[in-house]
């Protein structure tokens, strides 16, 4: 008989384990992956960051192409006005264009097309009033 009732106890036992253990087996399998609602909220958050971040780095570059447009400007400006002084001669559009090809290589990153009018070096793409606006360019409404 104690055979039999130890025999009965160890089942019991096994089976008592057994149930305590499976349920954590279950969970287990079906949380391998994420959720489909896990993956909307991530891809949702990536996409409000994008939206928020891609215009301010376009902006950032566009301004820091200005800035370097116009540093460059300037200092042409003052090479050339230099150069006419120490040559002791007068300004012409030739000259300007001879002295831009010798010395004046990449003034605008934009590629804009460099000229000097009323004592001025002036970008084609860039405004020489250092504000931002140029004449030929059109009002762009901002978007949120």
């Amino acid at each position: 008989m104690c055979k039999i009732s130890c025999i009965k106890k160890i089942l019991f036992i096994t089976h008592s384990i057994k149930d305590r253990i499976n349920p954590l087996r279950i969970k287990n399998l079906n949380s391998k992956g994420f959720t489909l609602l896990e993956i909307m909220v991530v891809l949702a958050i990536l996409g409000i960051l994008v939206v928020i971040v891609v215009p301010s780095v376009i902006g950032t570059k566009e301004k820091a192409e200005q800035e370097v447009c116009r540093a460059n400007r300037v200092q042409l400006e003052r090479w050339y006005e230099s150069y006419l002084v120490s040559e002791g001669i007068e300004h012409t559009d030739e000259m300007f264009v001879q002295y831009l090809q010798d010395y004046g290589k990449n003034i605008c990153p934009a590629k804009g097309e460099i000229r000097y009018v009323n004592g001025k070096v002036e970008c084609s793409i860039h405004s020489s009033d250092g504000d931002g606006s140029n004449e030929n360019e059109e009002e762009v409404v901002p978007f949120l």
